[in-house]
């Protein structure tokens, strides 16, 4: 639901972060949508491919000692993936391109994604931390593009 206010709200951030930047592309509200489900729709469908058997396993007696780590890992690589989404998709970036960039700088993707989902754990933290996440993840993009070159499509 909060997906194209996110992309807005990126694009905000990125601005503000670099001045100088290539713009991202605006798209009119209804093409924004549209947009927004349909990444979201792939997302999910990617995390539901790694998702379900974890969670299955994690059911498995033995297997789910070796499972539970494993899933909190999941999660937070999809906790960071998620918000780099913004920012990236802003810039033309498909969901593929933008898995990629978070296998580049997997410490990085990990932290992000570690410190955004404790965040997200706390009772009324939580309502501030999914905007603090996006623009945190619009200021990595821009560290991105500033020190390994532009990584979007324009």
């Amino acid at each position: 639901m909060a997906a194209p206010f996110y992309a807005a709200l990126a694009r905000r951030v990125e601005r503000l972060a670099d001045p100088d930047a290539p713009a991202p592309v605006e798209y009119p509200l209804a093409q924004e949508l549209l947009r927004c489900v349909w990444a979201e729709v792939r997302k999910l469908a990617f995390f539901a491919l790694i998702g379900i058997p974890l969670a299955v396993s994690l059911w498995i007696p033995g297997v789910n000692v070796v499972t539970g780590p494993l899933w909190l890992a999941w999660t937070v690589w999809v906790v960071a993936l998620e918000y780099l989404d913004f920012p990236a998709g802003n810039h033309g970036m498909d969901f593929r391109a933008v898995r990629a960039l978070a296998r580049a700088a997997p410490v990085r993707t990990l932290g992000f994604g570690g410190l955004t989902l404790a965040a997200l754990a706390i009772p009324i933290v939580n309502l501030l931390a999914m905007p603090a996440a996006v623009a945190g993840a619009a200021l990595w993009w821009v560290d991105l593009r500033r020190g390994h070159g532009t990584p979007a499509r324009q």
